[in-house]
C-alpha cells in the first residue's frame, strides 16, 4: 500500500472526526455558560452512566464483525439483525427499569433516564454498520455516519442549551439525533450487505463479543469512574473543572484516531505472516509517535484553550489537562499493542487484562477519601488511573507476545518520548503568557512532529526488509527487541 492510498483511505476518517470534535468543542462555551460549575458537574456525570452503557450494550458486535468476516462474508448482514433484536430488548429493559425505580440519583430527571437509555438501547445498531463500513474499506460512508450524526446532535443540543432545556432536554435532544442516525445507518447497511435474521449464528460473535462487552465495564472503570469516588470529597465546581480537563485530554484520542480507525480492522489479518507482523510494527510505532505528539499538543495548547472558550470559573482546569492527557495516551497505546489478545477464538485474555487493569486503578480509587489531606484527591485519581494502563500494556505485550511476535522498534519511540517530556514541562517554565505563550507553544510542536516525522522514517526502515526475508524461505521468529 502507497502512502498515497493510505493517505486517501484515511482523509475520510480525519474530515469526519474533525467535524465531530469541533462541534463538541463549539459547544463547550454554550454549555458551560448555561449550566453553570454546578449543572456541567452534573451532565457529566450523567455522561459518565452513558459511557458505561455504551460499552456494555455494543454487546462486542464490531469486535465480532472484525474477527469473523474474513472467513464469514456474510457476518454483517447477521450481526445487524443480532443488532437489531437487541435494540428492541435493551428499550424494553431499559424502560421498565427506570419505570420502576423508586428516586433516581443526584436529582436527575426521570425524562431524561429515560431518553439516556433509550439511546443506550440504539448503541449497537450505530456501531454494526459503522463496523462494516470500516471493514469494507468504505471510509466515506463511515465518514459521514459519523459527521451527519455529530451534526444532528450539535443542532438540537444548540437549541436546547439557548431556550435553557436543562440535562432533560440535552438527553432528549441526544436521543433524536441517536434514532434518525441509527435509522439511516441500519437502512444503507441493509441496502449494501443485506440481513439475516438467525439466531442459530448468533452464538459464535456472542461468544466472541460478549466478554469484550464485560470488558466495556473494566473501560468504564478507566475512563469515567474516577468521578464517582471525586463527587463525595471536592466541591461540584471542582469536579466541574476535572471534568472539563478530561474533555479537552480526549484531545489525544482524537489526533489518533484517523489513523486507529484506517488500522484496527487490518491488524489481525496481518498477523499471517512475518511480513504482516513487520509491516504492523511499522504501523504500531507511527502510532506511538503520533500518541506522543498528541500528549505534547493537548498539554501545551489545552489551558490556553480553557482560557478562550470558557468563563474565567472554569480556567483552573488548565492543570489537569497534561496528566490527563498521558492517561489517555496510555489507554490509546494499550489499544495498539494488545492485538495478541486478540487472536483466539473467545475475548478471555482482553477480558481478563481488562479488569486486572480496573482493579489496580479501584484500588487507587478507593484510597481518594483516607488520603485526601495528603494528595489532591484529582492527583490520586490520576496516579490510580496512570498505574491501571501501565499494568495493562505489560500485561497485553506478556500474553500476546507468542500468538503475534511482533518485531517493535522501541528506541525511536523512548527518544521522542523524552524530548516531549522536556518540551511539556519546559514552556511553561518559561512564564510566558497569552500570544508568547502560544507562539513558543507552536514552534516547539512543529519541531516535535519534524522529529517525529524523522523518527518513523527510521522506524520504517528497521523492518521494511521482512517481506524480502519471507520471500527468502527464512524462518524468520523475532520478539520485542
Amino acid at each position: 500500500m502507497t502512502a498515497q492510498t493510505l493517505l486517501r483511505q484515511m482523509l475520510p476518517y480525519a474530515l469526519a472526526l474533525a467535524v465531530s470534535k469541533a462541534l463538541a468543542f463549539a459547544l463547550l462555551p454554550l454549555l458551560t455558560r448555561a449550566l453553570g460549575p454546578t449543572g456541567y458537574a452534573q451532565w457529566d456525570l450523567l455522561a459518565t452512566l452513558a459511557d458505561l452503557g455504551g460499552l456494555a450494550l455494543g454487546l462486542g458486535l464490531a469486535d465480532s464483525l472484525y474477527r469473523f468476516t474474513p472467513t464469514a462474508p456474510k457476518t454483517p448482514a447477521r450481526l445487524l439483525g443480532l443488532a437489531l433484536a437487541a435494540a428492541v430488548v435493551f428499550l424494553i429493559v431499559g424502560q421498565t427499569i427506570v419505570a420502576l425505580l423508586p428516586t433516581l440519583p443526584f436529582g436527575v430527571p426521570r425524562l431524561a433516564l429515560h431518553a439516556l437509555l433509550a439511546s443506550l438501547a440504539l448503541v449497537a445498531c450505530l456501531e454494526v454498520p459503522l463496523a462494516a463500513f470500516r471493514y469494507a474499506g468504505q471510509s466515506r460512508s463511515f465518514a459521514l455516519g459519523i459527521a451527519g450524526r455529530a451534526v444532528l446532535q450539535a443542532g438540537f443540543i444548540a437549541v436546547v442549551a439557548l431556550y435553557d432545556g436543562g440535562v432533560t432536554g440535552l438527553a432528549l435532544a441526544t436521543l433524536g439525533a441517536d434514532i434518525i442516525t441509527a435509522l439511516v445507518l441500519v437502512l444503507v447497511t441493509i441496502r449494501r450487505f443485506g440481513i439475516e435474521i438467525r439466531p442459530s449464528q448468533w452464538r459464535q460473535p456472542l461468544r466472541y463479543g460478549v466478554p469484550l462487552a464485560a470488558g466495556g465495564g473494566a473501560g468504564f472503570v478507566l475512563g469515567s469512574c474516577d468521578r464517582w469516588f471525586l463527587v463525595a470529597v471536592i466541591p461540584a465546581a471542582s469536579l466541574a473543572h476535572y471534568a472539563l480537563a478530561a474533555k479537552f485530554a480526549l484531545v489525544v484520542s482524537l489526533i489518533l484516531q484517523p489513523f486507529a480507525l484506517w488500522w484496527y480492522p487490518r491488524r489481525i489479518a496481518w498477523m499471517e505472516t512475518a511480513a504482516g507482523r513487520g509491516r504492523s510494527a511499522q504501523a504500531v510505532g507511527a502510532g506511538l509517535l503520533l500518541l506522543t505528539l498528541a500528549v505534547a499538543t493537548t498539554s501545551l495548547l489545552g489551558p490556553l484553550l480553557v482560557e478562550a472558550l470558557t468563563p474565567p470559573s472554569f480556567h483552573a482546569a488548565g492543570r489537569w489537562i497534561a496528566p490527563l492527557a498521558l492517561a489517555i495516551a496510555l489507554n490509546e497505546a494499550a489499544s495498539l499493542l494488545n492485538v495478541g489478545c486478540y487472536l483466539g477464538q473467545t475475548g478471555a485474555k482482553p477480558f481478563l487484562v481488562n479488569w486486572l487493569g480496573a482493579g489496580v486503578a479501584l484500588i487507587g480509587y478507593l484510597l481518594i477519601a483516607p488520603l485526601n489531606g495528603v494528595i489532591a484527591p484529582e492527583a490520586m485519581a490520576i496516579v490510580a488511573t496512570l498505574a491501571a494502563h501501565g499494568s495493562r500494556i505489560a500485561l497485553f505485550l506478556h500474553l500476546g507476545h507468542r500468538a503475534a511476535p511482533i518485531p517493535y522498534c522501541w528506541w525511536p519511540i523512548a527518544v521522542f518520548a523524552g524530548l516531549a517530556t522536556l518540551v511539556i514541562l519546559g514552556v511553561p517554565a518559561l512564564g510566558l503568557v497569552g500570544g508568547a505563550r502560544a507562539a513558543v507553544a507552536l514552534a516547539a510542536l512543529a519541531l516535535l512532529a519534524g522529529l517525529a516525522a524523522g523518527l518513523g522514517w527510521v522506524a520504517w526502515g528497521r523492518v521494511r526488509a521482512l517481506p524480502a526475508l519471507e520471500v527468502a524461505g527464512l524462518d524468520l521468529k523475532v520478539g520485542t527487541p
